[in-house]
């Protein structure tokens, strides 16, 4: 009820007011507890907006319309002091105009029930219109869904197609392997022949003076036999350092891949990247007191890493602060920050460490992660605040049954790198891609393992070349000796060299036609085996392919939804608009018929 000028009161229901209509809606309680924050946020504010616009209308219609009554009133007072002045001469027309406000009162209650029935076709359309924006609202998050899943098939297919190149290019290499090798083992194999032949005749002619040199012969054996001995050696420590140099090239070129994201801060938000971008550019400015992040503060055995990635999860990649300059900064709008970025100022670190349950001993703990990592200098502290209350445990059944126990207050992490919160939430499952902790260990590891393999390639082709030294030194001895027996004869001497030349040879023809047999079998097992991968990849290849067809068509699907959806709300919209212009001329009609009520 509102007060005229006069004292009267006038009933805003009348006129189709709501007293509630004149509060700001709140935020709905039931949002669903899986919405995200800023959706719930945007669709209350829309709402609210819309509720407010409406109101507002309603109110300047209402203001005016009680205006209106208000002077109307004055009026009737003052036409009411003539009225009865004039009440004596009116008696006789009393039966016409009571017939004339009965019909006048007919009007006006057909154009008060014309104005309610308008009303509530407005409310309808307006709830269409929010149902239209919600629906809208859904479908592109949806087909947003859609694009990224079509996009990441597109790039799997990709690097699918690419493995079926690279498979073909190994197989044609292995191919070019396996001709070269069976060429070069028919070759010694003509070799081998014509070599046995020659040794044959020289055996003969060296039988009639076998007993006469026996001495000499058999010194020459033994040296022939240590030189063949460190021939295959030598063979044998090439073997090794070739296999050690192929892991030393393994290793740095993981080293290298590792070094590159590094280098590009992959991994990292937006965020991260502009500050730590900017705190080396400007060591002197007002980010100079950036220590680095929360992965630069320690150093994790490699066994340890996946669950120290585990249990921190974003916060590795916050930004530690020697002290508060940089929030002061960020504070008085003079960085702006092109992400969210954690950020953790050593100050405010505690000092004390922190000294609470101790589980060592419990079935299945395996230790504190504070304990299982090394501190950078000064970065115990901080180490101490965001892993002390943090246990490595071997599986989740040990976790539950100590969370069942009655333990609170600390965050459990397993070998598999299942994660019970201190509130007893459980996350579990595969990451989609390693941890920036995991990362940095697996590069110093890697880079270590390059060390200690140059040292043993080194090692190795100091030892070929001494066996080399030593090939030499018997190859000159063997010459002594063969000199030694010219004196004996000329021509005894000469078979004999020539015997143990062929013998030689021939074992070396051996030798090799034994390693290219070797080197054949492999070829031709990694030509079975690469046939296989190849196949293997055709059918992941057309897999994706059908995948990313799948998708287009669900995006061309959504896309045409969402179109016809706005073009729903358009709709709804106009006929929103022109119900309001209708009731406004509704609300003018039935004021009128009140007037001359």
């Amino acid at each position: 009820n509102a007060e005229t000028d006069s004292g009267a009161q006038v009933d805003l229901t009348l006129f189709g007011v709501e007293p509630d209509s004149f509060l700001a809606p709140s935020l709905s309680a039931g949002s669903p507890l899986g919405a995200p924050a800023g959706t719930v946020v945007s669709e209350t504010m829309r709402e609210r907006e819309h509720r407010a616009a409406r109101n507002h209308e309603q109110i300047i219609a209402r203001e005016a319309v009680i205006e209106r009554e208000r002077q109307h009133l004055a009026d009737v007072d003052a036409e009411s002091v003539r009225a009865r002045s004039q009440l004596a001469l009116l008696s006789c027309r009393a039966d016409d105009v009571a017939h004339r406000l009965q019909e006048t009162r007919a009007q006006v209650a057909a154009a008060e029930a014309e104005e309610a029935a308008i009303t509530a076709r407005l409310a309808e359309q307006d709830a269409e219109v929010t149902q239209t924006l919600a629906q809208l609202d859904a479908a592109r998050n949806d087909l947003e869904g859609l694009r990224a899943t079509y996009l990441d098939h597109v790039k799997r297919a990709s690097q699918t197609a690419g493995e079926i190149a690279l498979h073909e290019t190994q197989r044609a290499a292995t191919e070019s392997v396996l001709q070269r090798c069976r060429e070069h083992l028919e070759r010694l194999e003509r070799e081998r022949s014509e070599h046995g032949a020659r040794l044959e005749a020289a055996r003969q002619a060296e039988h009639a003076a076998a007993v006469r040199l026996a001495e000499l012969a058999g010194r020459l054996v033994t040296a022939e036999r240590d030189r063949d001995e460190n021939q295959r050696l030598l063979v044998s420590r090439r073997e090794e350092v070739a296999l050690q140099r192929a892991r030393l090239e393994g290793v740095g070129e993981r080293a290298t891949l590792l070094d590159e994201l590094e280098r590009r801060n992959e991994g990292l938000t937006a965020g991260v990247q502009q500050v730590m971008a900017r705190a080396r550019r400007e060591p002197d400015g007002v980010l100079g007191d950036v220590v680095g992040l929360v992965a630069d503060t320690m150093e994790v055995p490699m066994q340890w890493a996946p669950l120290v990635d585990a249990a921190l999860g974003p916060i590795a990649q916050y930004v530690v602060l020697r002290d508060d300059r940089a929030l002061q900064a960020i504070a008085a709008g003079q960085i702006r920050l092109a992400g969210r970025v954690g950020f953790i100022a050593l100050p405010d670190v505690p000092a004390s460490p922190y000294t609470g349950l101790d589980l060592d001993g419990r079935d299945g703990v395996l230790g504190r992660l504070d304990r299982l990592v090394q501190p950078t200098a000064g970065m115990q502290p901080l180490i101490e605040q965001l892993l002390g209350r943090t246990w490595a445990v071997e599986m989740l059944e040990h976790a539950r049954q100590l969370r069942a126990a009655g333990l609170t207050g600390v965050c459990l992490v397993t070998l598999a790198g299942e994660v019970v919160t201190a509130d007893g939430t459980v996350i579990a499952g595969p990451k989609d891609v390693a941890g920036l902790i995991s990362r940095r260990t697996e590069l110093r590891e890697l880079r270590r393992e390059e060390a200690v393999l140059r040292q043993q390639v080194g090692a190795g082709e100091q030892e070929v070349l001494r066996l080399h030294e030593n090939i030499d030194q018997q190859q000159v001895a063997l010459r002594l000796l063969a000199d030694q027996h010219a004196a004996c004869g000329r021509e005894l001497a000469d078979h004999q060299v020539v015997c143990r030349t062929l013998d030689g040879q021939l074992a070396q023809f051996d030798d090799d036609a034994a390693e290219v047999q070797t080197e054949l079998a492999a070829a031709e097992h990694q030509l079975e085996a690469l046939a296989g991968q190849r196949d293997e990849s055709g059918r992941q290849l057309a897999q994706w392919e059908a995948h990313v067809a799948e998708l287009e068509v669900a995006v061309q699907q959504g896309e045409g939804q969402l179109d016809a959806g706005q073009r729903q709300l358009h709709e709804f919209q106009q006929r929103a608009t022109a119900t309001r212009v209708e009731h406004a001329k509704s609300e003018q009609r039935l004021h009128g018929m009140r007037v001359q009520l």
